[in-house]
């Protein structure tokens, strides 16, 4: 069987209370249709994995649970909401977020993943954090003017191995593995 799978950063509760209240406050200025994301699907990917095999998923598992607990926490700023992706038409709303070591961490663990043989499409761009919180259609009206500051930071302390599962409404994300940063 196969699953879909993908490396990701969880949100703190807190953080996530703090970012609901201010969508509520800027859902009213769309008049048109969007899918706000739950905030328990919040997250920050750090490497999409597409489709693996469940030995495959299990010898990910493996990696990142000897590798993860050799890496420290780190702090990311979840600076601002902005539309998303960047240089393309708007299409989603993002938390967008600064962190060096998200970079370093990314580009570490695709390393240790292709070393031990796990075939995934890395990425070719720099990395680009983000928090999706809603997604439409590309506009043809005006969109509301939304650029708003955040300025939230936590500390990343744990490092998820998700499952993604697409339904007709979005996809629906479930834990499979989680590991600790420790850096003993």
């Amino acid at each position: 069987m196969r699953k879909r799978v993908f490396i990701a950063i969880e949100l703190p509760e807190e953080i996530k209370e703090k970012i609901s209240k201010i969508l509520e406050e800027i859902k009213p200025l769309f008049k048109f249709p969007i899918r706000w994301l739950k905030s328990e699907n919040w997250h920050l990917t750090l490497v999409f994995l597409g489709y693996q095999s469940d030995e495959d998923v299990r010898l990910i598992s493996e990696k990142l649970k000897a590798f993860v607990s050799k890496q420290k926490p780190f702090e990311i700023l979840l600076d601002k909401i902005i539309y998303g992706p960047p240089n393309r038409p708007p299409r989603m709303i993002w938390g967008q977020a600064k962190s060096p070591e998200y970079g370093i961490l990314k580009e570490l663990i695709e390393k240790e993943l292709i070393n031990i043989g796990i075939n995934f499409q890395k990425e070719n761009r720099l990395p680009n954090p983000h928090v999706t919180l809603a997604r439409f259609q590309p506009a043809t009206q005006k969109l509301p003017e939304i650029e708003i500051p955040l300025n939230l930071i936590f500390q990343v302390k744990t490092v998820i191995l998700m499952e993604s599962k697409l339904t007709g409404f979005g996809a629906d994300y479930y834990c499979l593995d989680q590991f600790t940063l420790s850096h003993l």
